[in-house]
């Protein structure tokens, strides 16, 4: 959740559904990556649809999953 609000303190997180493809293990480097998939206005607010993935440092993706996330209209 921090890749995907860390960089903006506007912006709303409102969904993340990820699954486990393989162990996390503990005290390795990992790599956090995020993709906009969609972006479109909803309710009045501008949201974005992302992919998300968490990978080792071999580049196997440990963590895959999508976020929802909204921001505020300016």
């Amino acid at each position: 959740s921090q890749l995907l609000t860390g960089w903006s303190d506007a912006v709303s997180l409102k969904k993340l559904d990820v699954v486990f493809r393989q162990p996390v293990p503990h005290g390795r480097k990992l790599l956090l990556k995020g993709i906009v998939t969609d972006k479109e206005v909803t309710d009045g607010l501008p949201t974005l649809t992302c992919d998300v993935f968490l990978e080792n440092e071999e580049g196997s993706k440990l963590v895959i999953g999508s976020a929802t996330l909204t921001l505020p209209m300016s």
